[in-house]
């Protein structure tokens, strides 16, 4: 192997990137003189790399980073059980399934939701509207629908299971506020249910990455955690803007994500702030795509991550957001 990184051949590069599991790709990037997707091209250079062992991702939220999964469609009638739990089954289709390398579409029947529970979270909503209520008058909901769903990960290991027969969700449930015969106003909060899977789910999922489709052979099992690597890591370097205080920012679906730059790389630490919004309601994560659009220039002005969340808290707070939003850091050598 060459002194010189910027000589290495594409194995030698891979070799290096594999023994050396805190390297990140932007510093590998500069030392061989590539650009990142050309990197990645090295890194990752066959469609099947993950192989049959790769997570699949249920895109109940028609929605993913790469691709254009279906819009999924919630049918089904619902109804107050009390005590937060909701009667009645929610019919699913339009559903994609996506492995690192693969995705399969489910346009029929993909499964049902049942045992929807919304316990853990109905008693705020009971509390901001108790006061509009006439004195004596019971809170109840009404009108329940499913309005969206979180994707959900399945068989993360190097061995995939078989399709599986059911598997926790969480979902987003509109529902009336009532008393009585009194309509207090509309909520909508996160539920837990469980998903069970049709035959057409099933076999969709087996179809994932066959390795009889094309005659490949599934390279060993190290490929495939360094493909996994990879992947994150590429993602997480694309699409970040550099804010006038020196912090770089990345505004995408998950929320928002805030690195330091490393005054001396690959020496220095960096780490990031991201705003998770997995048990958001759409409100929260409207609310803060406004705050983003709105206050985008002071928010970039900033030097301190800290103080960007502190100044996108009280304007969420402002706005009146009550969807629960968490703030989560990260540290890595860059």
């Amino acid at each position: 192997m060459s002194n010189n990184p910027r000589y290495w051949s594409d194995d030698e590069i891979r070799d290096y990137f594999d023994s050396n599991p805190n390297l990140r790709m932007s510093q590998l990037a500069r030392m061989t003189g590539k650009s990142m997707p050309e990197l990645k091209r090295i890194l990752m250079p066959g469609r099947r790399q993950a192989g049959p062992g790769a997570g699949v991702t249920v895109a109940l939220s028609g929605d993913l980073r790469r691709g254009r999964p279906l819009q999924p469609d919630f049918n089904g009638s619902l109804s107050d059980g009390r005590n937060g739990k909701i009667k009645g089954k929610v019919k699913v289709s339009n559903v994609t399934l996506e492995s690192a390398y693969d995705s399969a579409s489910i346009k029929s029947n993909a499964g049902h939701i049942e045992q929807l529970d919304v316990s853990s979270n109905i008693d705020e909503e009971f509390e901001h509207y108790a006061d509009f209520a006439e004195e004596g008058l019971d809170l109840y909901i009404d009108d329940i629908e499913v309005i969206d769903a979180e994707n959900v990960t399945l068989s993360a290991g190097f061995t995939r299971s078989k399709a599986p027969r059911s598997f926790d969700v969480e979902v987003e449930v509109e529902m009336s506020i009532m008393a009585g015969n009194d309509h207090l106003g509309t909520a909508s909060v996160m539920a837990e249910g469980l998903f069970v899977t049709s035959s057409s789910f099933q076999d969709a999922w087996n179809s994932l990455d066959d390795p009889e489709d094309d005659g490949e052979d599934y390279p060993e099992r190290h490929v495939f955690a360094s493909a996994k690597r990879v992947a994150s890591q590429y993602k997480e370097a694309r699409g970040e803007e550099r804010g006038m205080g020196g912090l770089l920012f990345r505004f995408d679906r998950d929320g928002l994500n805030i690195r330091t730059m490393p005054s001396d790389p690959p020496y220095n630490q960096t780490y990031s702030n991201t705003l998770t919004l997995s048990s958001s309601g759409k409100m929260a994560k409207r609310n803060l795509a406004k705050v983003w659009n709105d206050y985008k220039r002071e928010i970039m002005a900033i030097k301190i991550p800290y103080k960007v969340t502190d100044f996108i808290d009280k304007k969420l707070k402002e706005m009146g957001t009550r969807g629960r939003i968490k703030w989560h850091t990260k540290h890595y050598p860059d």
